[in-house]
């Protein structure tokens, strides 16, 4: 492909997301550019459909930018654009496009603008990041040294992005998402709905009837510990109208699946709950065995939740349990901590420490080993209020680090089904007391 100016694009848009980098390939750093891509660009209608990683080698650049073309309209490579030796992802732009490298003059400018106003003074390694491939043009960098880079391929094109996230955005934002904008002829419109306790499998069979008759429907099930999210997805012409088809969508699925939607995907398990604490003035205390203070770390990263939040322990041994949370020494002699009514107890023992209306209570078995003759994955949840308790014992399967994340999807969704009055989830074995 040889460069030339761009033409209005017909049919879905489609983007690919390169991230380049070492560290990211060696785990050493976590790639959250593709992610931040892939949601902002979902929010304007255009799905990302394929991404890769590559190394900082500018033949490995120029290989998949190429691959990336044979598959999008549209390639968006993030990183390498720094000004040390490292930096290669103009290169290897430039090696696929058979250009040179040459000194933009206009972002010359603009980066020696930005060193005097910071007031260092600019080196010749810092202007190596203005020396863009022949044919390319600048995208203005707001908060950081490097530009971002578009270069049209005949009626496909490349963006360049700065890799440090903050960076990404900005470039992104200032030139990358209106362009698309443009671009764009049909609208791709994604909504995604979150579920909690129901195996993949389980949701896409209760669907799969539903999947047959509504053909212009695209779905796909993205599993987690103990959660489904159901994506539901189409594209036409006229945004509005496959807004609404997408609505609809969204609307007959949740009826299908009943109290299992815990709400929209963008929302966590953790952020309904707190949502429906403070709806109903109704506050929450929590206390931890297995889970070791993670319902609560999950509660209190939501803004606003030291409204519905009065307070946690972790109560890990045994001893804490009886002399913090006032466990009967009897019950944990006779059964010892992996037990329902210890479950049972720990719930009213903290919800009465914090003056809190609800207690929750976990305890069990996260591994690797058996105790007390208990199997790995025994999970005791139980949840006190004035009025009334239940305690559910659940079997969990998968390492410590599964079944503990497990015990949280559970534990949160055992609360928000007692606010709303539902009755424990699927999997969970219920025992009502009050």
């Amino acid at each position: 492909m040889s460069p030339r100016k761009s033409s209005k694009v017909k049919g879905p848009l489609s983007v690919c997301v390169i991230a380049v980098g070492d560290e990211l390939l060696s785990g050493f750093k976590t790639n959250t550019n593709r992610a931040w891509i892939g949601r902002r660009l979902g929010e304007l209608g255009i799905d990302v459909v394929a991404g890769r990683l590559v190394s900082d080698d500018v033949d490995a650049i120029a290989t998949a930018i190429a691959d990336g073309l044979a598959q999008c309209q549209v390639v968006i490579v993030s990183g390498g654009l720094g000004p040390t030796s490292d930096d290669v992802t103009r290169a290897g732009l430039a090696k696929f496009a058979k250009v040179g490298l040459a000194r933009d003059v206009h972002a010359e400018a603009q980066l020696r603008a930005r060193f005097e106003q910071i007031n260092r003074p600019i080196k010749d390694s810092h202007l190596i990041q203005v020396d863009l491939p022949v044919g390319s043009t600048a995208i203005a960098n707001s908060v950081g040294s490097a530009p971002g880079v578009k270069m049209n391929i005949n009626d496909h094109v490349v963006f360049l992005v700065p890799g440090p996230p903050r960076e990404m955005q900005a470039v992104m934002e200032a030139g990358v998402v209106p362009d698309l904008v443009r671009r764009r002829s049909t609208f791709v419109v994604t909504k995604s709905l979150r579920t909690a306790l129901l195996p993949e499998t389980t949701v896409a069979e209760m669907l799969e009837a539903w999947i047959a008759k509504n053909e212009q429907i695209q779905i796909a099930y993205l599993p987690s510990a103990a959660e489904v999210v159901v994506r539901l997805s189409a594209h036409g012409a006229d945004n509005t109208v496959v807004s609404n088809v997408v609505d609809a969508a969204a609307e007959d699925v949740r009826e299908i699946l009943g109290d299992a939607v815990v709400g929209d995907a963008g929302q966590s398990l953790a952020q309904s709950v707190v949502s429906l604490l403070t709806a109903a003035g109704r506050t929450v205390a929590i206390a931890e065995s297995l889970t070791g203070g993670m319902i609560a770390a999950a509660m209190t990263d939501i803004p606003g939740a030291s409204a519905v939040v009065r307070g946690g322990v972790v109560s890990y041994s045994t001893e804490s349990k009886h002399d913090v949370l006032g466990v009967e020494a009897a019950l944990l002699e006779a059964h010892g901590p992996v037990h329902s009514g210890v479950a049972r107890e720990m719930a009213e023992g903290v919800r009465e420490r914090f003056h809190a209306d609800f207690g929750i209570a976990t305890t069990g078995v996260a591994g690797p080993t058996e105790q007390d003759g208990k199997p790995v994955g025994t999970l005791h949840l139980a949840i006190a209020s004035a009025t009334s308790e239940v305690d559910v014992t659940v079997h969990l399967r998968g390492d410590r680090t599964t079944i503990r994340r497990q015990s949280v999807v559970h534990a949160l969704d055992l609360l928000r089904r007692t606010i709303l009055g539902l009755p424990p989830g699927p999997e969970q074995i219920p025992f009502w007391h009050g």
